[in-house]
This record gives C-alpha cells, structure tokens and sequence, in this order.
C-alpha cells in the first residue's frame, strides 16, 4: 500500500517557489544578466504575491528577507556599495511590478 499523499500547504508552496525564483534570480545576478531578465523574474515574484493577495509591506518583508539568502548577493557582501546598489535596484524593480498592473 502506497503511503499517504500529504498535501503541501500554500504557505509552503509560496516559500517553495520563492526558493525557486530567489535561487534564478542569484544566478542570474552572477551571470549580470540584463535587466529585462532580471525583471521578468521578479514580474513572476509580484504576480505570485498578488495572487497570494499579499499586501505591499507583507511582499516587501518576504523579498528582502529572500534577497539577505541570495548566494549572489552574500558573495558581495565585502563590496558594500554595490551590494546595496544590487538590493536598492531589486526591490525597486518589486515595487514597479507589484504596483504595475494595479
């Protein structure tokens, strides 16, 4: 008999496919990808979250928290400036595409 099936929850789900997202989006930011590539990602992100209908300060709260873990970005930790530069640039671009289609 096979086991039980358990039923992931949305929460887990979300947290799952942020994983996923956040994981692209340090190879990326590795790779310095043009920023169209970049904000198709986070465009994904914004979309996930408004379908979670996620408010703006709750979404804000989980990118950044998801943006300290971007191996990408800890890499750059010795260059400060530019690690900002790369998290100003990132939440920004979430902003834009949270607000986009509202």
């Amino acid at each position: 008999m096979a086991p039980p099936v358990q039923k992931q929850s949305s929460t887990s789900r979300t947290t799952g496919e942020w994983n996923e997202l956040a994981a692209q989006l340090s190879d990326a930011l590795a790779m310095d990808e043009p920023d169209t590539r970049l904000r198709a990602m986070v465009r994904e992100w914004c979309g996930e979250a408004r379908r979670r209908q996620l408010a703006p300060e709750a979404f804000l709260v989980a990118i950044k928290s998801q943006f300290a873990r971007i191996p990408a970005l800890q890499q750059r930790r010795d260059d400060g400036s530019r690690r900002n530069e790369e998290m100003e640039r990132l939440v920004t671009m979430c902003i834009e595409e949270y607000f986009r289609s509202q």
